[in-house]
């Protein structure tokens, strides 16, 4: 909300009202966008390996780079579309 504050004047309510929205477009996509972030990992995950690094090291970036990854599209919707509310006309 700070950060959406930060260059708009978005009222609370209207701010809650557009995160709702948008989680709610997010969710029935959830499945899709947590396999899409994990595909992100595995170059990751083949440099590692080949490096004979210590795989354990991508725990905890790959846990929360898919469990959490798909909720910056609900973040990034939700501040686009607050941004058009703000330049669309009364």
């Amino acid at each position: 909300y700070l950060d959406v504050r930060r260059g708009y004047d978005v009222p609370a309510k209207t701010f809650v009202a557009e995160l709702a929205r948008c989680a709610l477009l997010v969710a029935p996509l959830y499945p899709t966008l947590t396999i899409i972030c994990s595909l992100f990992f595995l170059p990751v995950i083949e440099v590692f390996e080949r490096a004979g690094w210590n795989l354990e090291l991508l725990n905890a970036p790959i846990f929360y780079g898919v469990f959490y990854g798909p909720f910056s599209t609900v973040y990034v919707l939700t501040k686009r579309a607050l941004r058009n509310l703000q330049h669309s006309l009364p």
